[in-house]
């Protein structure tokens, strides 16, 4: 069995959050956001706690913990990730970093698909800097006209 990253006890404060992020970071990640919920579920009988990661390049991680500090639960960018070493934190670890390596690119496109929706609350002022834009060049226009017809008198 590897060296433990952090342990259940740990889950509360700071402590998994930077141990995270100096895994993370070690690994070729960057770790922007560790969310901890201090509350303990359960789920058949097993207690855990989630663990939300978000990564710069917009990947997001959600880790549940058992009480022993095993990671019995993997959600990769929104989709359940099977791991195969859930008994051992550090090539758990491995494992979805070497995951996320493999679908960066994936990820990435599909990200650069989607089509940021603005909300209704929001106003957009380009059409009122375009129609102002358009009335200077009018006049613009006007006074270089106006200018040549006084040059050739």
């Amino acid at each position: 069995m590897g060296a433990l990253i952090f342990n259940f006890e740990d889950l509360c404060g700071d402590v998994a959050q930077q141990s995270l992020s100096k895994y993370f970071q070690g690994a070729g990640e960057q770790l922007v956001q560790a969310t901890v919920d201090p509350q303990i579920r359960t789920s058949s009988d097993i207690a855990y706690k989630t663990v939300d990661l978000a990564f710069a390049d917009g990947q997001r991680l959600t880790l549940l913990v058992k009480e022993s500090g095993d990671i019995f639960s993997v959600l990769l960018n929104g989709k359940a990730f099977p791991l195969v070493s859930q008994d051992d934190q550090e090539a758990a670890m491995s494992e979805l970093v070497k995951a996320m390596d493999d679908g960066r690119e994936a990820f990435q496109a599909a990200l650069a698909k989607t089509e940021a929706i603005v909300p209704a609350t929001i106003r957009m002022s380009a059409p009122k800097v375009e129609a102002t834009l358009q009335a200077r060049l009018m006049y613009l226009n006007e006074a270089i006209a106006a200018t040549k017809a006084k040059l050739e008198e």
